[in-house]
């Protein structure tokens, strides 16, 4: 991988599976267990092809993947705000920094949900003590109980300084006592508040002792019937994205700038846009790979 610029930053989602997938791949099923990708089972396309039984990971495989593991957690060493225990959005490294030159201090239900996996992977992977990681959660939970919320639910960002809600990330916090209005001051993510409740089921599960708090802030969220709206969203997204639809045509192509064009310029622009996109499944290439072979 090239990276192109000065800047490394870290990127919760991505920090957060590698810590919590490496968990999921260690504590694998034994040689031979069966899998939800065991041999016989079709792929998905129909064919006839089978993958093979999975056998297990190598000595080698493992100690990688604790490697990964063990460096992904020192990202989350670093990462949490010490005035309210509330994760940081990112951390910048400029200029091939040891150290984080620049701190995103600020918190989103995403960000508060992943560290909650992160914390608990981290302590099964013996990377933290069950000590650490019990007052690690607890702090945050205990933060976030104090946080205002909807509901139970999270606002979209919040000020990790001091807890409160962010107009913006970098910008001011809201005004205390607004009226409600259609900004971020009162917006509500059901996406990023279904990572935040799966983290407190996450916790609920692993940490018997910090299991009433966690059903405590779940509870908030189920008083006026919330996250049964909020699970039945889910569900219907599921099924609309498991559905085998063949895409739109016309709806599918986005190039930036289009909207400037005239309808005449749009007709052109899309039937190249179309013609890319059949190049590319017939030689199965990525979309922007079909123009390496065209030489105007």
């Amino acid at each position: 991988m090239k990276i192109r610029s000065p800047r490394l930053r870290y990127a919760w989602a991505s920090a957060a599976l590698a810590v919590t997938a490496g968990l999921g791949v260690l504590a694998a099923p034994q040689a031979g267990a069966a899998t939800p990708w065991q041999a016989g089972a079709p792929l998905a396309s129909g064919a006839a092809t089978t993958v093979a039984t999975y056998n297990g990971l190598t000595a080698a495989q493992r100690a990688n993947l604790l490697n990964v593991a063990r460096d992904t957690w020192k990202f989350y060493t670093a990462d949490v705000d010490q005035a309210t225990s509330l994760p940081m959005d990112n951390l910048t490294f400029a200029g091939g920094s040891a150290a984080p030159t620049t701190y995103g201090r600020y918190t989103s239900a995403s960000n508060i949900g992943v560290y909650l996996w992160a914390v608990v992977s981290a302590r099964d992977l013996g990377l933290i003590t069950e000590r650490q990681a019990d007052a690690r959660v607890a702090a945050t939970l205990t933060e976030v109980s104090h946080l205002q919320r909807y509901d139970g639910f999270l606002y979209q960002w919040y000020d990790t300084a001091n807890g409160q809600v962010l107009t913006n990330p970098g910008a001011a916090d809201c005004p205390a006592g607004a009226a409600p209005a259609f900004n971020n001051c009162f917006f509500v993510s059901n996406v990023d508040n279904g990572w935040y409740a799966s983290g407190l089921i996450v916790v609920a599960q692993a940490m018997p002792e910090l299991k009433p708090l966690a059903d405590r802030l779940r509870a908030e969220l189920e008083t006026k019937g919330r996250l049964g709206w909020h699970q039945e969203c889910c569900a219907r997204l599921i099924v609309d994205c498991s559905q085998g639809r063949s895409p739109d045509r016309d709806l599918v192509w986005r190039i930036k700038g289009s909207h400037k064009l005239g309808r005449a310029s749009l007709a052109v622009l899309r039937e190249i846009w179309q013609w890319r996109e059949g190049e590319a499944i017939a030689a199965n290439r990525p979309p922007y790979a079909a123009w390496e072979s065209v030489h105007c």
